[in-house]
């Protein structure tokens, strides 16, 4: 970590050298009055991590400060990434104006706010459609428009985990071409619409897990032709109607842990090949069937 007071004798001797710098709360107190050699400093920084913690209105008009700041002073690192976190779920309203600061990042390549109230998923603000990584964990989100990421087609990872979200458009993930992670955790689902992860074909890791699903049909991962990872555990499944071997020849984990017990009934791996790891944890098991095997 770099410190506010060693910043001159640091750039002076590694001027050619300084290319990722990491910024949390305890070094906020630190700048939140940048200079022109801040500005020179930052200016050559490729890689800027901002992770605030969420614990006072006072802190909070620093970080806001400290960000209108560098948005001031044109600083564009090559790659950007934002944290925001609360200790407990606050409402967006008890934050600072977020939307127009992130408006200005242009090269944010990284977003994860963490138990702050949104309840409607709203990404119209972030201005880099280049973005990789969206994370928006524990926000009370209800609902989300079907075009809310019809320009993030360079997507890599989408976490939506621990919200209020019963179901989402058939088209959501349309244009997702290069999302490779998907995260569904501890949501309300209670069914997957066939086509909701239609064009999903770079996906490799789904989590679903300790929603309220009962049943999945063989139009469910259709698309998913590179799918390695699914997470179904602590659901309620009790139906689970397709061949591995045929929708999911790829996969190499499964977890079915915490669901119905006769769910195992009903599965055949004979011809999943690729499978190495499977996860029945909390299943009441007198025996394992050897079609499974």
């Amino acid at each position: 970590m770099i410190l506010r007071k060693s910043f001159e004798e640091f750039f002076t001797i590694h001027e050619a050298t300084i290319n990722f710098v990491i910024l949390k709360n305890n070094d906020i107190e630190l700048k939140t009055k940048l200079d022109y050699f801040d500005a020179v400093f930052y200016k050559n920084i490729k890689y800027l991590r901002l992770t605030f913690d969420y614990n006072s209105p006072e802190l909070l008009k620093k970080i806001y400060e400290f960000i209108k700041k560098l948005n001031e002073l044109n600083i564009k690192s090559e790659y950007i990434e934002l944290n925001i976190f609360a200790d407990g779920l606050i409402n967006k309203k008890e934050i600072f104006e977020l939307d127009p600061i992130v408006e200005k990042m242009e090269n944010l390549q990284y977003f994860y706010i963490k138990n702050i109230k949104i309840e409607h998923l709203d990404t119209s603000f972030i201005k880099n459609k280049d973005i990789v990584t969206l994370k928006y964990e524990n926000c009370d989100i209800k609902t989300i428009e079907h075009t809310t990421f019809y320009n993030f087609s360079l997507l890599y990872e989408l976490n939506l985990e621990q919200n209020q979200l019963e179901s989402v458009e058939p088209n959501l993930f349309k244009y997702l071409y290069y999302l490779e992670i998907l995260n569904l955790s501890r949501n309300k689902f209670s069914k997957i619409d066939s086509g909701v992860f239609q064009n999903l074909y770079n996906l490799k890791e789904l989590d679903l897990t300790g929603n309220l699903l009962e049943s999945l049909d063989s139009s469910t991962f259709i698309y998913c032709k590179s799918l390695e990872c699914l997470s179904l555990g602590f659901n309620l499944l009790n139906e689970f109607d397709f061949q591995l071997s045929k929708e999911l020849e790829k996969l190499k984990f499964l977890n079915l842990s915490g669901n119905k017990t006769n769910i195992i009934n009903k599965l055949n791996f004979k011809e999943a090949n690729e499978l190495s790891k499977l996860s029945l944890m909390s299943l009441k098991l007198d025996h394992l069937p050897l079609i499974l095997f």
